[in-house]
């Protein structure tokens, strides 16, 4: 029996390959990596391995980590005039040590596939949590005392100021895993306990994704394709924060990239590297003020004669005039925060643009979510999602052929055998898919944007779109891709 299929498995292994866990020690000065020596730390390796389990045996993890700095203390103490700044009851800690728990919590997130690495302060200690699918979970404490030292050397590396305690501060911290070159998009905020920080992993190596395997029905991605190789328009991706919006492009531009045309990104930062594809960021000063902004970039590609555009966010009018302009001899795609097609085109509109701008310039709108996926070795038949969460998908229980031959729902158990499952933690999910709907402009929604009519423009979007985001989470239910809940909460 098999729930879904396998492809994000085999995508996962290829990318895995050959990681043999070399990181280099963070170059102080420069706030990016640099490899001394270019072995393997087997001092941390070992740690990480002592600390595999830390999610459930966090005590273990944080006496591992107390005997590291103990060790540690006793070789050497910073000197008074060489200590980072501390909260009042913490002491300065070795740095040598701290290089080292760093080391442990980027390779770790990095094997687990996480998105993000969150450091927390809390009464009698410090958190690391890892958002895996979406979700936070627990993954190792550290001691109070540590917090400072661990504090200021990410800030060290990501070229903040590590005196400042009292505003939020974000940079980047870049290191090289296994051949493999990350960026990390590091970010703080001052809480009641103490700073705390959010390191959101970004890989720079090429991009092994792949349209076949985002969870697209072969219409939309039939229809994604035809709109990308056309000679003009923008396309809009839309969805909320980590909806897989930077997947879909960059999957998209690497189907349709070509030697015999230009092809560009704009973005804030360079997500990954595409072959045959010119990829530029957003720059700002030391200040954080922007000097080379999008809009300027679009137009500087467009005189450049770009055939394809791609722009991760709009996120302002000077941004979203210049996407619509450009999409009259290019074909420009672009990010959105907007949750749906109607939204998508409203905040348009409430740029103040001209509509006939937006009527004209405007292709069409895929809207996007990602639910998590049942895992493959702990999914079983038997899950029993109630009647009202069915009818919220679409699906009526009562129905005659519905009632008479139910489908056979699907959930993760979560065990395998007397223990958890350890493909999944326990958890009944492995990995995630998307959810799309594709809604191409037709002459009815021109006109009824041009008419400036909300309702009417409500109609005709719908009336566009063959297949509703809805319908494509409850699909995703019925062939055993994800539960109900999971796919409802998706929707919300």
């Amino acid at each position: 029996m098999m729930c879904h299929g396998n492809q994000r498995d085999e995508h996962e292994a290829d990318e895995e390959e050959g990681m043999d866990l070399r990181i280099p020690d963070l170059d102080v000065d420069e706030g990016r990596a640099t490899e001394e020596g270019g072995g393997l730390d087997v001092e941390a390796v070992a740690f990480l391995e002592k600390c595999r389990e830390s999610a459930t045996t966090s005590e273990e993890a944080m006496a591992e980590i107390e005997k590291l700095l103990n060790d540690s203390r006793r070789r050497r103490r910073l000197s008074r005039s060489a200590r980072p700044a501390v909260a009042d009851g913490e002491e300065a800690v070795d740095e040598g040590p701290i290089i080292k728990i760093l080391r442990v919590i980027i390779i770790k997130a990095i094997q687990e596939g996480a998105s993000e690495a969150h450091i927390e302060p809390e009464l009698r200690g410090v958190l690391v949590r890892f958002r895996v699918d979406g979700v936070l979970r627990e993954e190792m404490k550290l001691p109070k005392y540590v917090l400072a030292s661990l504090i200021s050397r990410v800030k060290t590396a990501a070229m903040m100021n590590i005196a400042e305690l009292r505003v939020p501060q974000t940079g980047q911290i870049h290191v090289r895993i296994g051949g493999q070159d990350y960026s990390f998009k590091a970010y703080t905020m001052p809480t009641a306990l103490g700073e705390r920080v959010v390191l959101r992993v970004v890989r720079r190596a090429p991009l092994l994704h792949d349209l076949n395997v985002l969870g697209m029905s072969d219409a939309v991605k039939a229809g994604l394709l035809e709109l990308a190789r056309g000679p003009q328009g923008l396309v809009l991706v839309c969805g909320p924060p980590d909806s897989g919006k930077t997947s879909t492009m960059y999957s998209l531009l690497k189907a349709v990239r070509s030697k015999e045309i230009l092809i560009a990104t704009i973005e804030d930062p360079v997500v990954g590297l595409l072959r045959d594809v010119r990829q530029t960021s957003v720059r700002r000063d030391r200040n954080g003020a922007l000097i080379l902004d999008y809009s300027t970039a679009i137009r500087a590609f467009q005189d450049q004669g770009a055939g394809v555009i791609a722009v991760d966010l709009i996120s302002d009018r000077e941004t979203a005039e210049a996407a619509l302009k450009a999409a009259r001899r290019s074909v420009v795609i672009a990010g959105s925060l907007a949750p749906d097609a109607t939204s998508a085109v409203g905040e348009l509109l409430a740029y103040g643009l001209d509509p006939s701008l937006v009527a004209l310039g405007l292709s069409a709108i895929l809207t996007q979510r990602l639910v998590r996926k049942i895992c493959n070795e702990c999914c079983e038949k038997g899950d029993n999602p109630s009647s009202d969460l069915l009818r919220g998908l679409g699906f009526e229980p009562e129905a005659p052929l519905n009632a008479t031959i139910p489908p056979p729902f699907y959930h993760g158990t979560g065990k395998n055998g007397d223990g958890a499952c350890l493909d999944c933690r326990g958890t009944g999910f492995k990995g995630r898919t998307g959810i799309f709907e594709l809604t191409v402009l037709d002459s009815a929604v021109r006109e009824a944007i041009l008419k400036g009519d909300p309702p009417t423009l409500q109609d005709a979007l719908a009336k566009a779109c063959p297949q509703k985001l809805k319908e494509a989470a409850l699909e995703a239910v019925l062939v055993g891709t994800t539960q109900a809940a999971e796919a409802a909460e998706a929707l919300v």
